[in-house]
């Protein structure tokens, strides 16, 4: 682990001041804190925009399912690419901090403090708002091929982005009972306390068994008794 990491361990250490649950947490909860209400409230009216025009400007059926398939496929990978290779990567150039919001050292807080709430939600909606929106008027503005596929694939995209930051909140929060929750949280906790280089996806898996990086080892047992609870549940639970 670099330096960086390190002096964030330290100043934010992963036991200390941890947001204990006072009862078991349900769906509705998402919307009970600021920055989960947040997003709902900014990414709602955008989305709900790009599906309606895209329903404008579809001139033949393909385009549904093309959107559709698309935009998950599309979002899935570039997180996958941004959370391996930006996200993690401390020595990133200054320009490429920039023109991510230094996303990487958003998230060497997240990884020092991974039950703290406020770092299990990015804080930065905005610029991939406007990143969204920019798309959007270039496919109007364009106005060529299949633009009511491209309007739908960027709002479900957007949908898919929303809800991939939702489980990744819900991962740490949240009890997350049942095969298909808990098989989430899993794959989750093995990405915080077993292999920071394995399980990128949080939300959407398969790029992770595509390129190798799904986390297949024994688990080890942590040298350290911790209290992994809610956010910290233990991986082979």
């Amino acid at each position: 682990m670099s330096d960086s990491r390190e002096v964030i361990r330290s100043r934010f250490p992963a036991d200390g001041n941890r947001v204990r649950a006072e009862r078991d947490k349900g769906p509705m909860d998402l919307l009970r804190y600021h920055r989960t209400r947040r997003m709902a409230i900014m990414w709602t009216p955008t989305v709900l925009g790009l599906v309606a025009l895209s329903f404008v400007f579809t001139d033949a059926a393909w385009e549904y399912p093309a959107g559709i398939v698309g935009g998950i496929a599309v979002y899935s990978f570039v997180e996958y690419l941004v959370h391996r290779f930006v996200m993690h990567d401390d020595e990133a150039y200054e320009s490429v901090r920039t023109i991510t919001a230094d996303q990487a050292g958003e998230h060497a807080k997240h990884h020092a403090r991974p039950s703290n709430m406020n770092s299990a939600i990015n804080g930065r909606q905005m610029p991939i708002l406007i990143f969204v929106l920019l798309m959007a008027a270039i496919a109007l503005l364009v106005n060529a091929g299949p633009t009511g596929g491209i309007l739908l694939g960027l709002g479900v995209g957007a949908t898919a982005y929303v809800g991939q930051e939702f489980m990744h909140y819900a991962c740490h929060q949240f009890p997350m009972r049942g095969p298909i929750l808990s098989a989430f949280k899993r794959h989750h906790m093995l990405h915080h306390y077993q292999d920071e280089t394995c399980n990128f996806g949080i939300l959407f898996f398969w790029w992770d068994i595509a390129f190798g990086t799904e986390f297949k080892r024994k688990v080890r047992r942590l040298r350290r008794k911790r209290a992994l609870t809610r956010d910290t549940a233990s991986p082979t639970g």
